[in-house]
């Protein structure tokens, strides 16, 4: 999970100051057809880190974005696509600041008393691609605000959509996301589950070790095994080898492989965001094996992958983390 924090600081919902005692997660999604977290989020004009940001999320042109006054909606987080094209989430409220995302339900109840809630930007609702990644991205998030409150993603009213809040009486009749998770074979259903998974952290199987920087393809193989066997990814061999066709390799085959330790010199690096996720491999698309606390960390091998510039291998043997949220020291 990419993590960017930018609050609506000049939003009314900022302003009015309000607390609650996190008990769910709501996931909504926006119903418009503009992935770029920028058409939300801006900075304030003029505060310290404003460039920065925008050279992050990216510029927004036409200022109808949501930090602004005079808007009755407020969430506490977008995922959408960044500057880069990445996939990532922007904070927008702290976490226990009471949003404006639910309305009030047919009860007379509303879950902006009870949920923390986040929009993921729609597109047109026809590319996968960016649904698996923005889908990840949920799961994620969602698996570390769980962990953050001691929240059970599995239990009743915990973890629910925005449609799912009005069946309740806690929510206004929306259909978010229910529009969109089944045109991918996805629900609240496999949501809950795959975020209690992504709590749970997986048993880490060793890599075999990589003897060079290469690997000669043998009768049987596939990229995607080749790709598991040494803890990357189908898309790093691709770009790395110049490869056309993934669906293509021959026998006797010469592929380069990443992240080989020769002439690697180990160092230390300084991690101090909270619950920073481990990777079984280099990029956000291999598999998550558990987080990883603030410390001081020793990488003895680097990377290129998807989701983040550098990646780096941890001493312990745990896996990959994003080079992004570690200083080296």
């Amino acid at each position: 999970m990419r993590l960017i924090k930018c609050m609506l600081t000049a939003n009314d919902c900022y302003k009015a100051g309000r607390t609650i005692t996190p008990k769910g997660v709501m996931v909504h999604s926006t119903g418009a057809n503009n992935p770029l977290v920028a058409r939300y989020v801006q900075p304030v004009e003029g505060q310290s880190n404003e460039a920065q940001l925008k050279a992050e999320i990216g510029g927004n042109r036409n200022a109808n974005d949501w930090n602004n006054p005079g808007l009755d909606v407020c969430t506490h987080a977008f995922i959408g696509k960044l500057a880069d094209g990445s996939v990532g989430t922007v904070q927008t409220l702290p976490w226990n600041h009471r949003g404006w995302h639910a309305g009030t339900g047919t009860s007379g109840g509303s879950a902006n008393n009870t949920h923390i809630a986040f929009e993921i930007c729609e597109d047109d609702l026809t590319d996968e691609g960016y649904f698996r990644k923005v889908y990840q991205e949920a799961v994620e998030l969602t698996a570390m605000l769980c962990k953050t409150y001691n929240l059970n993603p599995l239990a009743d009213g915990v973890v629910i959509c925005h449609s799912e809040g009005y069946q309740r009486g806690v929510a206004s009749n929306h259909a978010d996301v229910m529009h969109w998770f089944p045109k991918f074979g996805k629900s609240m259903d496999t949501f809950r589950a795959d975020v209690s998974k992504a709590m749970t952290p997986a048993q880490v199987k060793p890599q075999p070790p990589v003897s060079g920087k290469t690997y000669t393809v043998v009768k049987g193989d596939t990229l995607s095994e080749i790709a598991q066997k040494y803890g990357t990814t189908v898309d790093t061999l691709v770009q790395l080898n110049g490869i056309k066709d993934p669906n293509l390799i021959v026998v006797g085959q010469v592929l380069k492989l990443p992240g080989s330790t020769t002439g690697f010199t180990p160092y230390t690096v300084k991690v101090t965001v909270t619950e920073l996720r481990i990777r079984s491999g280099p990029g956000t698309d291999t598999q998550a094996q558990g987080f990883i606390e603030p410390g001081v960390y020793t990488i003895v091998e680097e990377a290129d992958g998807p989701g983040a510039k550098r990646w780096g291998k941890l001493k312990s043997g745990a896996g990959w983390i994003s080079l992004d949220y570690a200083e080296k020291v």
